[in-house]
């Protein structure tokens, strides 16, 4: 149906998106401004070795200055930054340890993105780092306790194949090497002399020895693809009298204002963007040099909020202050749940209007995710009608009851989530089949039953569908990739799984967001011991 629905969708996903502003950051700040009042084996060669190993290898990194000195001073008021442990063994960030190398290799490689102000990029850099560290520590005990070895034969060979001597043609040069400092050379032999045990083990337990007959059964599987259409039955069952009843009801609720933000960890930098501003500095440089949300990358542009979602950050009083600023001009600082903010207002508060589509479709929206007493037994009694009527003209049904129709393509039978082949995560663009065919009785439904059949009303989430089965059809690119790639696929989700395993064992204690904070100048009273 109509094109204009799948854009007021899209919008209410955005909108749900822009809730990120409730906080990426987890933290306890000093004293607030404005109080918010509560938050598969071959022989094991050189190459190999090289070739197989996933975790970052331990180069020797010269990183930038800058951020050298911060780690360096919030290291030093930390004493130890312990990021957590691995069967009694912690890992921490200090001079030439696991996860110090780990972060200078990351840095190198990716060196822009190691100089971002983005605490979410930062924290992504970071946890790669610490992660690597854990599996590593965890790799070699094995490796100890399983008594392997690395021949230094085997390192040498390594460090050459590696390129770190080679000359501008990709040949050793002699010359190169000479010139090494023996500092290099020692950091070279020792890097690859704790990488060679790490390939061993990890190169054993991701050998897969894939039968013949297996790939061919999945790759069957993944050949034979029914399509589907489904009627969504979702806010856009909600009639508008219900919505606008409730709107009625409080309709302060869904008030909307568009704008900016500056978003800062630390009270201190928040009080320098503020005053940055208050000396005359440009928006766009405050946010640049100060903020550290997502949004920072846009010169801080938030774009149009709701109320209903903005409570979830602000106290009263600041949702007050923030509605009466002017438009062009920028609130006081504020301490909301999870980090210190500045808002700019770029475009007035409106109240809501019934007569715009997105509002409409906001209200539903929320009415489906928060008002599930209301609008649970209207969606079921709607979804029982469309089901019935549809049985005898699909098409009808959905166009009558002013509902969409949502076309799947060719999406194979995999009822066991299998990561080997395609399913409704890539082919149900618009989610609600993808939704209900969770649950293993609805996809087995799905792929039982002969084409042509129209099913009862479906559970999807909060919201329901009915659903056609169009056609069967063989996907033979499908299978051919299978054939292609399953001996690969299956070496690499064997050392996935063994890495997993290590990152969520009962070994490993995490402790990893309370010491990101230390780095970053967060201050935070608990800490994350999960697992994983």
């Amino acid at each position: 149906m109509s094109e204009n629905k799948s854009d007021e969708q899209g919008k209410i996903q955005s909108e749900d998106k822009k809730l990120a502003l409730k906080a990426d950051q987890k933290q306890a700040g000093k004293t607030p401004k404005t109080d918010k009042n509560g938050n598969k084996k071959e022989p094991i060669s050189a190459s190999k070795i090289f070739a197989t190993i996933i975790i970052v290898l331990i180069t020797i990194a010269l990183v930038g200055t800058s951020i050298i000195y911060l780690i360096q001073a919030n290291v030093n008021k930390a004493n130890e930054l312990r990021f957590g442990s691995y069967d009694g063994e912690k890992i921490l960030y200090e001079a030439n340890s696991i996860m110090y190398n780990q972060y200078a290799s990351i840095v190198q490689q990716y060196p822009d993105q190691a100089s971002s102000s983005d605490l979410s990029t930062q924290y992504q850099l970071w946890n790669q780092a610490y992660q690597n560290a854990v599996i590593l520590t965890a790799v070699n005990k094995i490796a100890k306790q399983s008594d392997v070895r690395a021949p230094q034969e085997l390192v040498d060979k390594a460090i050459l194949e590696s390129g770190y001597y080679n000359d501008e043609n990709g040949n050793f040069s002699e010359a190169k090497y000479n010139e090494a400092s023996n500092n290099v050379k020692a950091s070279l032999n020792l890097a690859y002399k704790s990488q060679v045990p790490f390939s061993i083990i990890t190169a054993d337990e991701s050998s897969v020895a894939t039968p013949k007959a297996e790939q061919e059964f999945v790759a069957s599987m993944a050949s034979n693809t029914r399509s589907f259409e489904y009627i969504a039955i979702d806010y856009n069952a909600i009639a508008d009298t219900v919505a606008e009843s409730y709107l009625a009801q409080d309709p302060t609720k869904f008030k909307s204002i568009t704008v900016s933000d500056i978003t800062t960890t630390t009270e201190e930098d928040i009080d320098n963007a503020y005053q940055a501003l208050q000396n005359g500095d440009a928006w766009n440089d405050v946010v640049a040099k100060y903020s550290k949300d997502s949004y920072a990358s846009n010169n801080g542009s938030v774009g149009k909020l709701y109320l209903y979602s903005l409570q979830a950050i602000c106290s009263e009083a600041q949702l007050e202050e923030l509605f009466s600023t002017e438009t062009g001009s920028y609130t006081t600082v504020m301490e909301t749940s999870g980090a210190y903010r500045i808002f700019r207002v770029d475009a007035a508060s409106q109240d809501p209007d019934f007569k715009d589509a997105e509002t409409v479709a906001h209200i539903k929206n929320y009415m489906i995710q928060n008002e599930t007493e209301l609008t649970s037994p209207l969606l079921e009694e709607m979804a029982a009608k469309v089901a019935a009527e549809a049985q005898e003209d699909f098409d009808e049904a959905a166009l009558s009851n002013g509902l969409q129709a949502v076309s799947v393509g060719s999406t194979p039978g995999n009822i066991g989530s299998s990561r080997y082949m395609g399913s409704f995560s890539y082919t149900d663009a618009y989610g609600l089949l993808a939704t209900a065919a969770a649950d293993k009785t609805v996809m087995t439904s799905l792929y039982t039953d002969p084409v042509g059949t129209v099913t009862d009303q479906i559970k999807a989430g909060n919201n329901y569908i009915v659903v056609k089965i169009v056609n069967d059809t063989k996907d033979l690119t499908q299978g051919q990739t299978v054939n292609l790639f399953y001996s690969y696929y299956g070496s690499t989700m064997a050392q996935n799984d063994f890495f997993s395993n290590i990152l969520s064992s009962d070994k490993h204690e995490n402790n990893f967001f309370a010491e990101f904070l230390k780095i970053f100048g967060g201050n935070s009273s608990t800490s994350d011991t999960s697992s994983n």
